[in-house]
C-alpha cells in the first residue's frame, strides 16, 4: 500500500504545489517511510524531490519554488526494499533523449525477472523498489523504438508486468499527466477535477482536502492521458479480460473511513460505512452477554459502532490513542514500541466491567496482545476480543506487507493458541471468510488471496 497523486493544469499553474502538498498530506495514512514529488520544469526537464520527513521535503527551497503545470506526489509505505532515501518514489529513468518518472501503488510479482532482462539491455534499476523497474520498463519501449508514443510503451509494458499496480507517470517531452492501472484492477485509482484542473489519486479523501469533484475510477487495465486538451482514455488489450479483484485489504483497512469505494453501477458507500457492516455481521455471528463494546481505536470504531448497534450491548471508549497505524510498520521491534506507547487506558471505566474488544482484523496478533494485557491489568472481569474481518493466513503479493509465512499465527496456530499468545482473554472470535465476502461482494469482485490462498495473478 502506498498512497499516489498527479494534478495538471497547462493553463494556470498558480496553486499547483498548495495542492500537491495537500494531496500528499491527506494519504499520508497510506505511508509514513517516505516522501517525494516530481515535477516538469519550464526547460522541460523532471526534477524530482524526495525526503524521509515530508515536512522537510515540502519546506524545500526546491519545492516551494518550482514552477509546472503538472506534479505527481508519493507517499510510501515499505512493503518491497528497505526504508531509505533511495526507494522514495517517485523514480525516474534518464537517457540522453528524454526522462520518465512513476510514481507507483502496488507489488510487481515478476520484480527480478524483468529486471533481469532490462539489465541485459544495459538499463540499471538501482533501487530496490518494483516503481523504479516499471519507469524503466516504459522508458526501454520507447527509446529502443518498440513504441511510438508514451500509451504503446505502457501498454507494451503490462503485457510484461505481472502483479498489482496503480501509477502516475511523467514524460519530459510532453506537458502531460498518464495515469494506469492493471488489468485485475486490485490497487486504487480515481480521478477528480478541481477549479477545471484534473487530478489521478488513490482515494477520494483526497479530492475531499481540496473541494475537489470526484469525476470516476481509472478502470483496469485503462490508461488516463491528460493533457491542455483534457483527458483521454485508451482501453488496452487487457481492459476487461480479467475479473475485478479490488483488494480486500482496503476495505477493513488500508482506506481512510472517509473515503468513498465506488461500485459498479457508479453509486458509492463510504468505508466507514463498509466497516460498520463488518461489525454488525459480527454482532449476528458472534454473540456474547457483556457490558460494554469498546474499540481499538482508530481501526476498531467503525466495526465497534456496528456490532454495538447490532447487539444492543453499550458502546464505550474507554481506550485513547494516537492516530498512528503499526502495521504499516515493517520493523518489529519499533511496531512492538509503537504499539505499546500508542494507547492509554481508562482504569475505572474497565474495572469489573465483561467487555468485548472489536478490532477492523487481528493479523500478527501484536496489537491484540496489548490490549487484552492492559484491559485485564485495569482489572476487566472478562475481556473477549473479535476480528471484524476473517484470519489473515495466507501471503500477500500485492501490496500489503504480508512477505513472510511465520508473521502470519494464523497460518500455523489453532484459535486456542492464538487466545494464549494474546494474553488469554475469556474468548477470541473471527468474523468467519463466508460472512466478509458475502457484504464485500455486494461492492465489486475483490481479492481475498491473503484469506483464502486464491491468487488471481501467479
Amino acid at each position: 500500500m502506498c498512497g499516489i497523486f498527479g494534478i495538471l493544469d497547462p493553463k494556470n499553474q498558480l496553486n499547483l504545489k498548495m495542492a500537491t502538498r495537500m494531496g500528499y498530506y491527506s494519504m499520508e495514512h497510506r505511508g509514513g517511510s517516505g516522501a517525494g514529488v516530481a515535477y516538469i520544469d519550464d526547460r522541460g526537464e523532471i526534477k524530482a524531490l524526495k525526503d524521509m520527513i515530508p515536512d522537510r521535503l515540502f519546506a524545500k527551497d526546491d519545492f516551494k519554488e518550482s514552477i509546472s503545470s503538472v506534479y505527481i506526489a508519493h507517499a510510501r509505505w515499505a512493503t518491497a526494499g528497505a526504508k531509505n532515501k533511495r526507494n522514495i518514489q517517485p523514480h525516474f529513468t534518464k537517457g540522453p533523449g528524454f526522462t520518465i518518472a512513476v510514481a507507483a501503488n502496488g507489488d510487481v510479482t515478476n520484480y527480478r525477472e524483468q529486471c533481469e532482462f532490462l539489465a541485459s539491455q544495459n538499463i540499471k534499476v538501482i533501487s530496490d523498489n518494483d516503481a523504479e523497474m516499471m519507469c524503466s520498463s516504459i522508458y526501454w519501449q520507447l527509446d529502443r523504438n518498440n513504441a511510438p508514443d508514451v500509451i504503446t510503451a505502457i501498454e507494451k509494458s503490462m503485457k510484461h508486468i505481472k502483479g498489482a499496480y496503480s501509477a502516475v507517470l511523467l514524460y519530459s517531452e510532453e506537458k502531460a499527466l498518464y495515469a494506469f492501472r492493471d488489468p485485475f484492477g486490485i490497487r486504487p485509482l480515481i480521478i477528480g477535477k478541481w477549479k477545471n484542473r484534473y487530478i489521478v489519486c488513490s482515494e477520494t479523501c483526497q479530492l475531499d482536502m481540496l473541494g475537489a469533484t470526484f469525476i470516476r475510477i481509472v478502470e483496469p487495465g485503462e490508461i488516463i492521458r491528460i493533457d491542455e486538451n483534457g483527458l483521454y482514455s485508451h482501453k488496452t488489450r487487457f481492459y476487461n479480460q480479467y475479473p475485478n479483484c479490488f483488494c480486500c485489504f482496503e476495505d477493513f483497512y488500508f482506506a481512510s473511513p472517509d473515503s468513498l469505494r465506488i461500485l459498479p453501477n457508479g453509486k458509492t458507500i463510504s468505508f466507514y460505512k463498509i466497516r460498520w457492516n463488518l461489525g454488525v455481521a459480527a454482532a449476528r455471528e458472534i454473540q456474547i452477554q457483556a457490558d460494554m463494546v469498546i474499540p481499538v481505536p482508530q481501526s476498531g470504531i467503525a466495526a465497534a459502532l456496528g456490532y454495538a448497534f447490532q447487539s444492543g450491548i453499550p458502546y464505550q471508549q474507554p481506550v485513547l490513542s494516537s492516530t498512528v497505524r503499526t502495521f504499516t510498520e515493517n520493523d518489529a521491534l519499533l511496531r512492538e514500541e509503537m504499539s505499546k506507547k500508542k494507547r492509554r487506558f481508562i482504569p475505572d471505566a474497565i474495572k469489573g466491567k465483561r467487555i468485548i474488544v472489536i478490532d477492523d482484523s487481528c493479523i500478527r496478533l501484536l496489537t491484540a496482545a496489548h490490549v487484552v494485557e492492559a484491559l485485564l491489568a485495569a482489572g476487566a472481569r472478562e475481556v473477549h476480543f473479535i476480528s471484524a474481518a476473517p484470519m489473515v493466513m495466507h501471503l500477500c503479493f500485492y501490496g500489503a506487507d504480508i512477505k513472510e509465512q511465520w508473521a502470519l499465527p494464523a497460518s500455523d496456530l489453532t484459535l486456542e493458541e492464538m487466545r494464549l499468545a494474546i494474553n488469554g482473554p475469556t474468548s477470541l472470535n473471527f468474523l468467519s471468510l463466508h460472512a466478509f465476502k458475502r457484504i464485500l461482494n455486494r461492492y465489486g469482485g475483490h481479492c481475498f488471496a491473503c484469506m483464502d490462498g486464491n491468487y488471481p495473478i501467479l
